[in-house]
């Protein structure tokens, strides 16, 4: 109860909901929206266990995925913590500043940089990524530890590019929450993170077969637009870092 009154007075009701709208944009990400819904059309048929082992097989591979991201959640925000201090001096100075408007300005520039546009304007093909991830999926959907792996494999190489995550724990980190406290809040944050996948794998054991069209329909619509947030995010977070650091690399 101790923790839950220190989330409930520590966190106000805007920082809930930054939070809340950081996990929704980390709900739509190659781990944990196009691979359970590759998942969910590669497992149908009732020749493999219904809507029932559909709905295990994905389920596990949510847990995993969740469980990843809290596990290392946890462990970056212990970092963070202790390098607080140090680093927000850092940052305050005009150095600092400049630093921090340097990586804004990168991070804007890689937007531009893998916008699905601008790569097929070089000749490459921006859903190739995604090809091969479905590729993994296929050939991990038969066997529960492949898929348990196919999770931390996803995790790990999508961590980077998870800048709302990575956002959610500097904000974390800057909150006057105790350390138990601020792992619960990451527990929320995971589990909304995978609620959207998690509820079409409801619809999937409760309506069996029947979604599989929709389902395959959100599926494309997913694979069309991961790049695109992707670019998105990067140049958001770019900006936001510029208009927010400016003030204090003009004014010393």
């Amino acid at each position: 109860m101790n923790i839950l009154e220190a989330v409930f007075t520590g966190l106000s009701a805007q920082e809930a909901v930054t939070l809340g709208g950081l996990a929704l944009i980390d709900s739509t990400s190659t781990g944990t929206l196009v691979l359970p819904l590759v998942l969910l059309l590669f497992t149908s048929g009732g020749g493999r266990g219904g809507a029932r082992a559909v709905a295990l097989r994905v389920t596990l591979y949510l847990a995993v995925i969740a469980l990843f991201y809290w596990l290392l959640g946890v462990a970056l925000l212990a970092g963070v913590t202790v390098a607080f201090q140090p680093v927000a001096d850092f940052l305050a100075t005009r150095v600092g500043a400049a630093a921090l408007v340097a990586l804004g300005a990168g991070l804007t520039a890689l937007s531009w940089w893998v916008d699905p546009k601008e790569i097929r304007k070089r000749g490459g093909d921006p859903d190739a990524s995604t090809r091969r991830w479905i590729a993994r999926a296929e050939r991990a959907v038969r066997r529960w530890p492949a898929l348990a792996a196919l999770a931390v494999v996803a995790g790990l190489i999508e961590v980077a590019s998870m800048l709302p995550y990575l956002a959610a724990i500097g904000g974390l980190a800057q909150s006057e929450l105790p350390r138990g406290a601020s792992a619960l809040v990451l527990v929320a944050y995971c589990l909304v993170m995978v609620l959207p996948a998690m509820v079409l794998v409801m619809a999937r054991m409760v309506l069996g077969e029947r979604i599989d069209r929709p389902v395959a329909a959100l599926r494309n619509w997913a694979v069309r637009t991961t790049p695109t947030t992707l670019a998105w995010v990067l140049g958001i977070v770019g900006v936001v870092i510029i208009v927010r650091t400016v003030p204090t690399l003009l004014g010393g």
